[in-house]
């Protein structure tokens, strides 16, 4: 056996190696008598003579002539509408041991371009599950099993079966596949799942250089997360997908683009405040798309100077009647959002967050102020006002406030600015240094204190010690001279030399009374000794 075919026969693993023979004119001589069988109604033996040449052709290792081959065999199954042997022929030349991946992947795509063919339901969704099981985990054919899987998907959902057709797309990442998932799911009203699958679509691949096509991917994605996002209350994600929106080069209505940023605005003042929604509106204030909608700019710079705004004087009959609080726009946003109760719900919200700028702007201008006064200046009861002014302190919105239920009086701390939290750390940060210098002086002070005394006390004792060793030894050169009546030179001369340094011997009575005493001391605890473990220890 020849190193090709060898290397062919043992691996089968669709290796390119070098062609044998070039046998595209048999090729083509098997394919014309093959279509003359078909017209005689010949169709078992045409299928014999094309599979031979199958064979044939691959054992060669040509691999342009073995895709003409079986490409012409799966074409003439799908023309003679023989769906089971077509299931038949598509799993044999799919574990073939010489397989060419080439030509594999193109009998695959003949099949998906032929799929929209079979009009029988049964038939194409069998031959969809074959073609799956046998491109599954073939890399090759991955794009042709996604077009396959989103046909299945599409098959089930119109049969009604939505949680099949999730099941079928759930094991899919391309970006077409995830936005079908992520419908499905919300259509099953399946918000956890839809989160999840949401979070996998990069917005950076819509921001790229992209063709149409992705385009409406694009426009695709954001109406689906603004349903998420609605159903999440997260209206500054909803302000954001429909300012995306109207950038989307698919629009040539104008009208179209300037609706997406009408709701942009609305769903903007709509999100409670935080450091995202104040840069949102501020964005927006700056931004020449905004006016072509004078309106709603100006309901924006409301928002952004730092005045109170009175609900019935500056709202109510002028920004209230705007048609954006009733939005309209998608086909999927449409069914979610368009109702009168929508309506009045964006207008209960709108209220709330009126009374939120005007409650920061209180707490701005006042340290202290009652809550009565609170309340008229919001347009709101007492009862009213203090609930919400509670909601506001507990959600961190204006942290730093205390109400006094008795004396009705509301006490605002200013929020420190980062240089000035800054500059307290520091002098913080200088006082604990000073401190820490004066206690290590201390330490040492006393350490040297203790040294001090601890070294006077030795010499004391010291002193103590060789006055009564003295003067026991003077004693008993006294009795050792009464001993001898005739002592030697060397003996006298140690007696006189006694004699000289003391005058007397001591008696009997002052000989006890000094060792009583020595007792006394050496029964006493050494004080010096606890003090000297104390002050050893290490201090740093």
């Amino acid at each position: 056996m020849n190193p090709p075919e060898q290397i062919l026969g043992e691996f089968g693993d669709g290796r390119v190696v070098k062609m044998l023979a070039d046998m595209s004119k048999e090729v083509e001589q098997v394919k014309l008598e093959a279509e003359r069988l078909i017209s005689d109604e010949m169709f078992a033996a045409a299928l014999e003579k094309l599979c031979d040449m199958e064979r044939r052709t691959r054992l060669s290792a040509d691999m342009n002539s073995n895709a003409t081959v079986q490409v012409n065999i799966v074409s003439v199954c799908f023309s003679e509408k023989q769906y089971d042997i077509l299931k038949e022929q598509i799993i044999a030349l799919s574990k073939k041991r010489s397989l060419m991946k080439y030509a594999n992947s193109k009998m695959v795509q003949t099949c998906v371009e032929l799929m929209p063919s079979v009009s029988c339901k049964k038939a194409k969704f069998e031959l969809i599950e074959t073609l799956r099981k046998t491109t599954e985990g073939k890399i090759y054919v991955e794009v042709e099993r996604a077009r396959l899987t989103h046909m299945l998907s599409q098959m089930k959902e119109e049969d009604g079966d939505i949680e099949g057709a999730v099941k079928v797309l759930l094991e899919l990442q391309k970006v077409f596949f995830l936005l079908e998932q992520l419908r499905l799911c919300i259509l099953r009203n399946d918000f956890v799942r839809s989160t999840i699958i949401a979070k996998k679509i990069s917005p950076k691949f819509f921001k790229s250089d992209i063709i149409s096509k992705h385009q409406d991917l694009k426009f695709k994605y954001y109406k689906l997360m603004i349903l998420l996002d609605l159903y999440n209350k997260n209206y500054v994600g909803v302000s954001n997908h429909y300012y995306n929106l109207s950038e989307t080069e698919t629009f040539h209505d104008k009208s179209k683009i300037v609706t997406f940023l009408k709701n942009a605005v609305v769903y903007a003042i709509l999100a409670p405040y935080s450091t995202e929604q104040w840069s949102t509106i501020s964005r927006m204030s700056e931004d020449g798309n905004f006016d072509q909608i004078p309106k709603y700019k100006e309901l924006v710079q409301l928002f952004i100077k730092e005045e109170i705004i009175s609900w019935k004087k500056d709202i109510l009959g002028v920004y209230d009647k705007l048609k954006a609080w009733s939005v309209s726009s998608t086909d999927y946003v449409e069914e979610y959002v368009e109702s009168q109760e929508h309506t009045l719900a964006n207008l209960e919200q709108l209220q709330c967050r009126v009374g939120e700028h005007n409650m920061r702007i209180v707490s701005k201008y006042y340290s202290r102020i009652y809550l009565n006064r609170i309340a008229e200046l919001v347009d709101w009861n007492v009862e009213k006002t203090e609930e919400f002014l509670c909601k506001l302190i507990v959600n961190g919105t204006i942290p730093l406030a205390k109400i006094c239920r008795p004396s009705g009086v509301v006490t605002f701390v200013p929020k420190k600015k980062s240089q000035e939290e800054l500059d307290d750390w520091a002098v913080g940060t200088v006082d604990v240094m000073e401190k820490i210098n004066k206690v290590t002086h201390l330490i040492l002070k006393e350490r040297m204190m203790y040294k001090n005394v601890h070294s006077f006390c030795e010499e004391e004792d010291s002193d103590e010690e060789d006055w009564f060793t003295d003067t026991l030894f003077k004693r008993q050169s006294s009795e050792y001279e009464d001993d001898f009546d005739d002592p030697d030179e060397n003996t006298e001369d140690m007696y006189v030399e006694v004699d000289e340094t003391t005058s007397e011997s001591l008696s009997e009575s002052e000989l006890k009374a000094i060792e009583s005493e020595m007792e006394k001391k050496s029964v006493e605890p050494d004080k010096t000794s606890e003090v000297e473990v104390v002050f050893d220890r290490p201090f740093f």
